[in-house]
C-alpha cells in the first residue's frame, strides 16, 4: 500500500512540474 502513496505522488507531481516549468 505504501508503493500505491509514493507512485500516486510522482505522476501527480510529474504534470505539475513540467507545466510550470514551461510557463
Amino acid at each position: 500500500m505504501r508503493t500505491s502513496g509514493k507512485a500516486s505522488k510522482i505522476p501527480a507531481d510529474a504534470p505539475t512540474d513540467r507545466g510550470t516549468k514551461q510557463n
